[in-house]
């Protein structure tokens, strides 16, 4: 297929967090916990936390 896997591939957690953050610039802060079903709005700022300055791109 060609693709080559990476030896550090994200976590589960990461992956998790960069979708809340998509949904978030999406359909706002509100949709994200929802969808993301957290009961605290403190539990879902903490997913979404860009955590650096680094800009991340989908391809």
């Amino acid at each position: 297929s060609g693709v080559n896997f990476s030896n550090n591939p994200p976590t589960f957690h990461e992956i998790r967090s960069l979708a809340g953050r998509l949904y978030k610039n999406e359909h706002g802060e509100v949709f994200a916990q929802k969808l993301l079903g957290h009961t605290s709005a403190n539990t879902t700022k903490l997913y979404l936390d860009e955590r650096d300055d680094k800009a991340y791109m989908m391809l």
